[in-house]
């Protein structure tokens, strides 16, 4: 994936969250970085539920899970991307 540029800072799920391009789709990558600490599993664990949560929903004004890739120390999950927003 070759990121175009972040849209947020890492958030309270400490994942930072980056505009990118695959093969010219444009999709958004949460990229959760995977410390190494006693609640690792719990951690993991939270992240495949959310994307279980991702694959099960379909809804036209929600994002449509992609993939995900998942390495030793990140997880990182692809999303479509929408140009709009929710700000007024």
């Amino acid at each position: 994936a070759h990121v175009t540029r972040s849209l947020a800072p890492r958030g309270g799920s400490g994942a930072s969250v980056l505009a990118c391009d695959i093969n010219g789709l444009q999709c958004v990558m949460k990229d959760f970085k995977i410390e190494i600490k006693v609640d690792q599993q719990i951690e993991i664990a939270k992240l495949t539920n959310e994307i279980n949560i991702l694959k099960s929903l379909s809804h036209p004004n929600i994002v449509h899970y992609l993939f995900h890739f998942a390495s030793p120390d990140r997880i990182r999950i692809f999303l479509s991307r929408y140009e709009s927003t929710l700000r007024k």
